[in-house]
């Protein structure tokens, strides 16, 4: 059995907003909590660091006790986001115990796939959650589904659609 996860998902913006309380964001939060309470015992679970399903993952597996290692894609990545919202990442990064692994230390073109691609190489299962009807489908999260396999990263679909019924 595998203990070595990646979470991928949305960004709020296709997740019903940048208000956690609303139902889609709700649902998909409480889906995150089920499955991080569901993962065997000495977890290490990979994270992006991005808004939305990213920090709800990672901030879940910690509350279970969970390993939690962040790799992002440059150094200040998250230097444009809202105040609060950078606090709540270096609170997470923190709380990890873990420094994280960056991809590039300056932004360039490939940093986000980069990132993309060392959170399938770290991992044995990706657990992602997604609507296929975000954005027509085309997302960075629909881009990892397609290659994180060629990775030997399992890939684990949540379905938005599926927790909204």
């Amino acid at each position: 059995m595998t203990n070595k996860y990646t979470i991928s998902g949305h960004r709020p913006k296709y997740l019903g907003g940048y208000n956690d309380k609303n139902p889609i964001a709700k649902a998909v939060i409480e889906d995150i909590e089920k499955w991080t309470q569901a993962l065997p015992d000495n977890s290490t679970v990979y994270s992006g660091g991005a808004l939305g399903v990213d920090q709800w993952a990672a901030e879940a597996a910690i509350e279970q006790g969970h390993s939690v290692i962040f790799i992002l894609p440059f150094q200040g990545f998250c230097a444009k986001w809202p105040e609060m919202s950078q606090h709540k990442l270096k609170a997470l990064i923190e709380i990890s115990g873990h420094a994280p692994i960056y991809t590039r230390l300056f932004y360039q073109s490939d940093v986000y796939q980069e990132r993309n691609i060392q959170l399938a190489k770290h991992a044995d299962e990706a657990h992602v959650w997604f609507d296929k009807y975000a954005n027509g489908g085309r997302t960075g999260t629909a881009n990892f589904m397609k290659y994180a396999p060629k990775y030997d990263c399992k890939v684990i679909t949540h379905h938005i659609e599926d927790l909204m019924e």
